[in-house]
C-alpha cells in the first residue's frame, strides 16, 4: 500500500496528508474517526519490510511507549499491519519542535529552559525504568517541545514529549536484535557500557544521556 489521502488504514483511521518522510518510514496526517480528532500514522518503509530487525524494532516502540503511562511520553493510540503488510503505528499529533530544532536556532538555552527541559524528560524515564524499559537514546532530536496552545496555555512550564522508543529494551528480556560488536544509540549521547556492550545497559544509561543533553543545552 503507498499512503495516500482518503485511505482507511483500519476502520477507525483515515489518512489525510503527508507530514514527514526518512530513511525509515514516512508519518502522515491522519483522521480518528471514533477519537474524532487529528492524529499521527508511522508507517515502515516499504524498502525496509524484507529487514526484520526493522520491522521488530517499529513494532518494539509501539509496545514500549504502550505500557507507560506518562504525560511527557508520545501516547501511542493504535498499531498493526496494513493488508499490504506494512506495519503502523497510531500516535498523537504534536505540534511544536524537537530541542535538536530548538538548539540549532538559538544555541543554548538559559538555565530555567535547561531545568524544565530535564526535569520532564527525567519523569517520562522514571515511569519507563519503573516498567523495566530502558529508552537508549536520550538525545535532543528524541526530546519533544509542545508549542503552546488553548490546552497548554497558562501552564507553569512548556510540556515536553520523549520520542521514539525503537530500538528500547526490557531489563528482564533477553537481546535478540544485537550482535557482537554492534553500537545501539547515537555515539555522542552515550555512556561508556552501553559503546562496550548495548545490550547489557541499565537504567544508568539513560541517566548518562540525559546528563549530555543538559550540557548541550
Amino acid at each position: 500500500m503507498q499512503p495516500a489521502p482518503g485511505i482507511l488504514i483500519n476502520p477507525r483511521v483515515r489518512l489525510l496528508r503527508a507530514l514527514d518522510e526518512g530513511a525509515m518510514g514516512t508519518v502522515w496526517v491522519a483522521e480518528h474517526l471514533t477519537l474524532h480528532t487529528e492524529v499521527a500514522v508511522k508507517f515502515v518503509s516499504t524498502d525496509l519490510l524484507e529487514q526484520d530487525d526493522v520491522v521488530e524494532r517499529f513494532q518494539r516502540e509501539a509496545r514500549a511507549a504502550a505500557q507507560i503511562k506518562s504525560p511527557n511520553v508520545v501516547q501511542m493510540l493504535d498499531h498493526g499491519v496494513t493488508g499490504e503488510g506494512v506495519p503502523y503505528i497510531v500516535m498523537e499529533l504534536l505540534h511544536g519542535q524537537t530541542l535538536a530544532d530548538l538548539l540549532d536556532q538559538q544555541e543554548q538555552l538559559g538555565l530555567y529552559e535547561t531545568v524544565l527541559v530535564v526535569t520532564q524528560v527525567a519523569r517520562a524515564l522514571a515511569k519507563a525504568h519503573a516498567l523495566g524499559i530502558i529508552h537508549r537514546d536520550i538525545k535532543p532530536e528524541n526530546i519533544f517541545l509542545l508549542e503552546e496552545n488553548e490546552e497548554t496555555s497558562g501552564m507553569e512550564e512548556q510540556q515536553v514529549k520523549v520520542l521514539d522508543f525503537g530500538i528500547a529494551k526490557h531489563v528482564e528480556v533477553p537481546e535478540s536484535l544485537t550482535v557482537p560488536g554492534m553500537v545501539i544509540g547515537t555515539p555522542g549521547y552515550m555512556c561508556p557500557d552501553q559503546i562496550l556492550d548495548s545490550k547489557e545497559v541499565d537504567h544508568a544509561a539513560d541517566i548518562w544521556s540525559l546528563a549530555v543533553v543538559a550540557y548541550v543545552c
